[in-house]
């Protein structure tokens, strides 16, 4: 996401957008603007939502097989450069922020926490049992 906060709203426009991926120091994936882009108008301060960019159908399935070929740990070690050149700034504070689409994992407890919950039910269940037995 691109966010362009210039002091009168004026126009920016992108040339060279580039992301990038790194294993390490070698450069594994690119994908860039095919075009420079020119925003009319821009925010007037900061904190607005700006401009969403988003991989290709193509780019976004090459960056999938490249992920799916890895392990966890090797896509965790995996990181995120972007760069970019922007004409027409006149002071404000151009930012990019990055989001990617990654399925939530389920959470599994843990057996610790298993078993508690199963001693806990267990004991309300004899309490139950217990008091039942008293008051007939």
């Amino acid at each position: 996401m691109f966010n362009a906060t210039e002091p009168s709203g004026n126009s920016v426009t992108l040339t060279g957008l580039q992301m990038s991926v790194f294993d390490g120091n070698t450069d594994i994936f690119d994908a860039h603007l095919a075009a420079p882009m020119t925003f009319a108008t821009t925010f007037t301060g900061i904190g607005k939502q700006g401009f969403v960019f988003t991989l290709d159908t193509t780019e976004a399935a090459a960056l999938q097989a490249l992920l799916d070929a890895r392990t966890a740990a090797t896509v965790a070690a995996l990181r995120i450069g972007l760069s970019a050149s922007a004409s027409d700034a006149t002071g404000g504070l151009e930012t990019f922020n990055l989001a990617t689409n990654v399925a939530p994992i389920a959470a599994v407890p843990e057996p610790g926490t298993l078993l508690f919950a199963v001693t806990a039910l267990a004991g309300l269940s004899l309490a139950a049992w217990r008091r039942r037995g008293k008051t007939v």
